[in-house]
């Protein structure tokens, strides 16, 4: 999610505290959701946000690195078969 993103009617995502346990918010749109934040090396903050019931800020991390592997599968697979015509 970006960092200007609303939610809890007129807060922006940047300015809430978010513990390592992730914060409780409500999306317009999608209802209840827990985001989590993480923060690289190089200062760079990602927000990630899911629907799921009692997530761990380590499964989050499981399944963001697991999604980040497909996405390079499928990059790989588009440069070396050509295959983004089908």
């Amino acid at each position: 999610m970006r960092k200007n993103r609303k939610i809890n009617r007129n807060e922006i995502l940047s300015e809430i505290n978010i513990s390592d346990d992730g914060a409780n918010v409500h999306l317009r749109g999608y209802r209840w959701i827990t985001v989590f934040k993480f923060v690289a090396q190089n200062g760079r903050i990602d927000y990630i946000s899911t629907n799921m019931e009692n997530p761990t800020k380590d499964i989050v991390k499981e399944l963001r690195i697991s999604n980040w592997s497909i996405e390079i599968y499928h990059y790989e697979l588009k440069q070396t078969c050509g295959i983004e015509c089908y």
